[in-house]
């Protein structure tokens, strides 16, 4: 994976001014003209240095996965579908009223306070609504202030400029939320900064979500005018076996038909190949069918993927604060043939983008674990 000897101009030409951004934050921490703002990345002044880390940080620069997957989990099982796999489960926080006030099931939440309890990590950078639904990086250091960020938003927010901007600052052991693409650049990070003055490391941990595809801020909001208050929405979900965005807002709710807010994608979001977040220490999400709807709360789905994931997984079923239920093998079938449908649409827009099955943009056509998957275009 070569991204070096490239800059700032490049990065302007090769991914922001061809819809390729994912707003992660990554490049606005090395860049002094870059930042980010209002869900996306501006630029201030044009910089001529020939090769810096703000191109070779971002996730649509170069990605190998094979070879990246291998840097980050040396020795793990890799597949195809869902990357470095150690275990799946379903599960769900114990207590119904920690299910009520997280997403689904609250694992993510549950984990992630017993890492601060528990003193695996110091803090936890989480996307915290602002105003107009604005997401915002933020640094909580205590149970509640996680317990508040709780939820999907569907909107991304610059958590690794955040996190960086921690590192350097020396907050301590981080643990961090984050989608797919932001766990890319972070593993890009981890790699270019390896034999560096400014070895910026890995977070303490991560915990990745499911993800099919973010909102842009911007357009999101005019729809959300014409239906509430925003500043009254509470949550939003996408229900079980359903094709609709629900909108939370207070006691009320809306619902919007998938179909109608394809407009509103982040266009970066066509062309990823990650669905379960497959560069994080454990991911969780609701694929499918989990329970949701006849069960408040619901379940979530769990892949283990590195050794300290599989240790608060079992910390958490030890302490009681989480409860799983058998899984069968077609669950786990049913996600494969999800995640793999996602890098089959995402390799079929990149070819049509590109113009060439031998072109992927950023990605390798000969990393092994995309073999399989492009076949279906020769």
């Amino acid at each position: 994976m070569e991204t070096s000897g490239q800059g700032q101009r490049e990065l302007l030409a090769q991914v922001i001014n061809r819809d390729l951004c994912t707003a992660c934050g990554a490049c606005a921490s090395y860049c002094p003209y870059l930042v980010s703002y209002r869900d996306r990345t501006a630029l201030f002044h044009h910089c001529d240095l020939t090769e810096g880390k703000c191109y070779s940080s971002c996730p649509r620069t170069g990605l190998d996965i094979s070879a990246l997957q291998k840097f980050c989990f040396p020795g793990s099982p890799l597949t195809a579908e869902l990357g470095p796999f150690k275990g799946y489960h379903q599960a769900r926080a114990r207590q119904a009223t920690d299910r009520m006030k997280a997403q689904h099931g609250g694992v993510v939440t549950t984990l992630l306070t017993l890492a601060l309890t528990e003193g695996i990590i110091d803090a936890a950078i989480l996307s915290e609504k602002r105003e107009k639904f604005l997401p915002q990086a933020i640094v909580a250091t205590t149970v509640e202030h996680i317990r508040a960020c709780g939820g999907s938003r569907f909107v991304v927010a610059p958590l690794l400029a955040q996190f960086i901007r921690s590192a350097r600052e020396g907050t301590g052991r981080i643990g961090m939320v984050l989608l797919p693409c932001q766990l890319q650049a972070l593993a890009k990070i981890r790699l270019v900064t390896t034999d560096t003055d400014e070895p910026i490391g890995s977070p303490a941990l991560s915990i990745g979500l499911f993800c099919g595809w973010s909102l842009v801020w911007r357009d999101f909001v005019k729809l959300l005018q014409t239906m509430t208050a925003i500043d009254a929405v509470t949550g939003m979900d996408i229900p079980s076996r359903q094709d609709l965005l629900e909108i939370k807002a207070g006691p009320h709710s809306c619902k919007v038909p998938l179909a109608s807010i394809q407009s509103l994608i982040r266009p970066a979001c066509r062309f990823c190949v990650d669905t379960t977040s497959e560069f994080s220490d454990i991911s969780v999400g609701s694929a499918g069918d989990t329970g949701a709807g006849a069960d408040p709360g619901g379940w979530n789905q769990v892949i283990i993927r590195s050794d300290r994931g599989q240790d608060l997984f079992n910390l958490a079923l030890k302490r009681g604060l989480i409860e799983t239920r058998p899984t069968s093998d077609g669950s786990l079938r049913e996600l494969k043939h999800a995640a793999r449908a996602k890098k089959r649409q995402a390799l079929d827009n990149l070819i049509v983008k590109s113009g060439s099955p031998d072109d992927l943009i950023y990605l390798n056509p000969k990393d092994p674990l995309l073999a399989d998957i492009l076949s279906h275009f020769q």
